[in-house]
């Protein structure tokens, strides 16, 4: 990655590789706030895991679920944000085209 990026701004005498397909392009389409310090996620999501609609997400302190809202991925999800700031977004797949 440090030698394609040297490349890529031409400090090295090497040309950088074309980008490596397919691509996989999301659109971010839904946030949700964490709003107490006890709400937590079910288990260690990382961005751009899979989810199915309806799958559980996570838990909110008042014993209420956060259930995917559509078949997608995760977005950096932050079990460290503090109450009311984002917590987790959802993607899903978009029609656009890489370089459109």
């Amino acid at each position: 990655a440090a030698r394609q990026a040297l490349a890529l701004l031409g400090l090295v005498g090497e040309s950088p590789e074309p980008p490596r397909g397919p691509f996989e392009v999301l659109r971010l389409r839904e946030v949700v706030d964490r709003v107490h310090a006890d709400d937590r996620f079910v288990r260690a999501w990382r961005s751009f895991d899979p989810v199915t609609k309806g799958e559980l997400v996570a838990t909110f302190a008042d014993g209420s679920e956060l259930r995917a809202p559509f078949a997608g991925r995760v977005v950096f999800p932050n079990p460290a944000a503090p109450p009311g700031t984002e917590w987790i977004y959802f993607a899903e797949a978009s029609a656009r085209q890489v370089g459109a």
